[in-house]
């Protein structure tokens, strides 16, 4: 648990800095080392609640999913992921969505191939 909450923390981190720089922000080629501090902290703490999203949903995949289909509860995501990237109207923060809704979708079909197995 520890290696898979580390591993979600860092990939989170490095993927909030890569967006963060490449939709034109630019936060780490400034010339003010408070603004690059800032941005770090910022994406600090934005990885750090990804993370906790990321282990809320294993949580909830691991003991309420048996009571819904996944299909259902991937759908529902996916709508509650598209309205939020309407009504955001923000580059960065829809890539930010859509790197949960990756992450939660890759997990709910490798959960949904496991048990159609069985």
């Amino acid at each position: 648990m520890k290696e898979r909450i580390g591993i979600h923390y860092g990939i989170s981190f490095i993927y909030l800095v890569i967006i963060r720089n490449l939709l034109g922000q630019g936060y780490l080629y400034t010339n003010y080392s408070s603004a690059f501090q800032k941005s770090l902290i910022y994406c600090l703490i934005l990885s750090a609640c990804l993370t906790i999203l990321l282990e809320a949903w294993q949580m909830f995949k691991e003991v309420y999913i048996h009571r819904f289909k996944i299909q259902k509860v991937m759908a529902f995501l996916c709508l509650i992921a598209m309205i939020l990237l309407i009504y955001l109207h923000s580059l960065y923060y829809s890539a930010i969505i859509l790197f949960l809704l990756f992450y939660i979708c890759r997990d709910g079909w490798r959960y949904y191939q496991m048990n159609k197995s069985l």
